[in-house]
């Protein structure tokens, strides 16, 4: 599992920053006490530079270069990782 989700900076995006991951929110509270989230984990290789260097070479009158334009989701090669977080019980045990 990933330490944090990839993105590109503003340099390297043609819309500025961007996270270049999928994942979808499926439930939260208000206070975000609580929250759980479908992440697509891609069985393939991450594609990182194809994704910085499309990016980085497109104006900005053209759509970015996301994940799913890359081939790493062909043929449905994924994993789905339900992930739910409880931020304050996460503190709680940091504190200890």
């Amino acid at each position: 599992m990933k330490e944090r989700l990839f993105g590109v900076t503003g340099h390297q995006g043609n819309h500025g920053e961007d996270v270049k991951e999928l994942y979808y929110y499926l439930d939260s509270t208000p206070t975000h006490s609580y929250m759980k989230y479908l992440y697509k984990y891609p069985q393939r290789r991450y594609p990182y530079e194809e994704l910085v260097s499309e990016n980085m070479n497109r104006d900005r009158d053209v759509s970015e270069f996301e994940i799913l334009d890359s081939d790493v989701f062909d043929e449905d090669r994924y994993w789905d990782v339900f992930v739910e977080v409880y931020p304050s019980l996460c503190a709680l045990a940091m504190r200890r």
